[in-house]
């Protein structure tokens, strides 16, 4: 409420619940109802397995690294686009705009060096797959982008985890082959990088 400059207020991620106040209500952004109601999925298979938003930002990461010979820049942008219309048709109540403004913010606008877009491509990315969590962590896995911190309060030496560990079961139950695994490719812990990370 008020006058002035629209902006989002946040929280540290892990912030413990006693250093946020009573208040915290009125001193941050609150999540709009399209990212805790419209969710509800009614059939678990209907899932998000890949959106056109996803692959026009893949197509843009291509083209940027000579992969494919089409433009990088028309790419994004329709990635972009296709991410306001995915977050515009999840709930009737949503009417996001975009604007050439937003297109042409320095932290968005396809421009700089090819390291500067593919992170640029990446953060549009990482926004569009805010209801595919593991995905951007798998993506984040990949490239290493967008630039992220671990969580403020962590229980894993300010580490983001790179990898999931083996079940219980397996090391319970096929545990030879489970002891094989973990002697090829170390530790069997959520720091240990994979065999493609490393």
């Amino acid at each position: 409420m008020g006058d002035g400059e629209l902006q989002w207020v946040g929280v540290r991620n892990g912030e413990a619940d006693e250093n946020l106040g009573s208040d915290i209500d009125n001193s941050v952004s609150q999540l709009g109802s399209i990212y805790y109601e419209a969710q509800n999925v009614a059939v678990p298979a209907e899932g998000l397995i890949m959106t056109y938003s996803e692959l026009m930002f893949i197509l843009a990461e291509a083209a940027e690294n000579g992969w494919i010979s089409r433009n990088a820049r028309d790419y994004y942008v329709q990635g972009i686009t296709g991410s306001v219309n995915y977050y515009n048709g999840v709930d009737p109540e949503t009417d996001i705009e975009l604007t050439e403004e937003y297109l042409l913010q320095e932290d968005v606008a396809y421009a700089g060096t090819t390291e500067e877009k593919l992170g640029k491509i990446a953060q549009q990315k990482w926004i569009a797959m805010f209801f595919n969590g593991l995905q951007s962590w798998f993506e984040w896995r990949r490239t290493g982008l967008p630039e992220l911190e671990p969580s403020f309060v962590n229980a894993n030496n300010d580490q983001i985890p790179v990898r999931f560990q083996y079940p219980v079961e397996q090391q319970a139950l096929n545990n030879e082959n489970y002891q094989n695994a973990v002697q090829r490719q170390g530790d069997d812990n959520i720091n240990t990088k994979v065999w493609w990370d490393e």
